[in-house]
């Protein structure tokens, strides 16, 4: 599945519900459709619960005993919880904010997650309340300088491994868009 982000600049609250969604997105290719459900109810239902430490506790709890955790997914489950919960917070200590412009640190944290969630080679940066997304050209500079990235026009159906002592290994290339900019 391609990444698409948005053309125009995003204001905070639009910055935080495309956050939302790639975690949506990310939880769905990580765990199996009913996990995800459950994993929803759970922390909507701690949103907003009272304290933060009992919140906290009590979702972890809930957490611990999802149905997930006899698969491996409990560790993914808890930290998919822990960024939506930051992000509401976010969210809520912005909007509760008189002079929200007066917080740049909120801001930049939204900024920090969102380029920590994105693609390769694509970055989040915040200016003046506005949030944008863009190709980061020194990544990919960087990428293709430790030959982890090939900067091609055709793709090829196969590669050839040759190693410094000789040894080859031909590899099938598959194709899966990953992001893609006009």
């Amino acid at each position: 599945m391609s990444f698409n982000w948005p053309d125009e600049p995003m204001t905070f609250e639009e910055a935080q519900d495309f956050a939302m969604h790639i975690i949506a997105e990310r939880k769905k290719r990580v765990m199996p459709k009913h996990y995800v459900a459950r994993l929803n109810e759970i922390v909507d239902g701690h949103i907003g619960a009272g304290v933060e430490d009992e919140r906290i506790r009590s979702l972890k709890r809930d957490l611990t005993t999802l149905e997930a955790t006899q698969h491996g997914w409990a560790e993914a489950a808890r930290a998919f919880a822990d960024d939506e919960i930051m992000l509401r917070d976010l969210l809520n200590e912005y909007n509760q904010c008189a002079h929200a412009h007066d917080r740049p640190e909120l801001r930049k944290q939204l900024e920090a997650f969102l380029s920590d969630e994105l693609p390769p080679m694509v970055f989040c940066q915040e200016k003046n309340g506005e949030f944008t997304l863009g190709v980061d050209h020194r990544g990919i500079d960087h990428e293709e300088a430790d030959k982890d990235l090939i900067k091609t026009d055709t793709i090829p159906s196969y590669v050839l491994h040759v190693n410094d002592h000789g040894n080859i290994t031909l590899y099938a290339v598959t194709t899966e868009e990953v992001w893609s900019r006009v």
